[in-house]
């Protein structure tokens, strides 16, 4: 009776796990020349079963093919470099985030001026 107990509370520890939400992903562009980002994405290993959360940069921008990529701490981080004339005013987002349970902390640096943050979510993915 008492392991039939103790197998319980495992399995049920074990769905409540799953069903927390996920670590914040991060997505950071720091601007290193004008119109040149040092572009870093951090997602955890842990996903939603089928679901992929994946930056969408601005039409006209426009990254090399080459993406660095390295998984430690249980953690995915990938960085590449972009270059895009004008990030003012357009529109960053990110795919797959409805029903993941994940949280996008976006961060922003231009070379002049004070850097801007913002969390995306499953209602303001951009």
């Amino acid at each position: 009776m008492r392991q039939a107990l103790v197998l319980l509370l495992l399995s049920l520890a074990t769905f409540a796990a799953d069903a927390h939400p996920l670590a914040p992903a991060l997505l950071e562009l720091r601007e290193t020349a004008p119109g040149t980002y040092a572009v870093q994405w951090r997602t955890s290993l842990v996903r939603a079963q089928g679901r992929d959360v994946v930056p969408v940069m601005p039409e006209g921008c426009t990254a090399p093919a080459e993406v660095q990529t390295r998984d430690e701490a249980g953690a995915r981080q990938q960085q590449w470099t972009l270059h895009c004339t004008e990030l003012v005013g357009r529109s960053l987002r990110v795919d797959g985030l409805e029903g993941s349970g994940v949280n996008v902390i976006l961060r922003v640096q231009p070379l002049a001026g004070a850097s801007q943050q913002a969390l995306l979510g499953e209602r303001t993915p951009s």
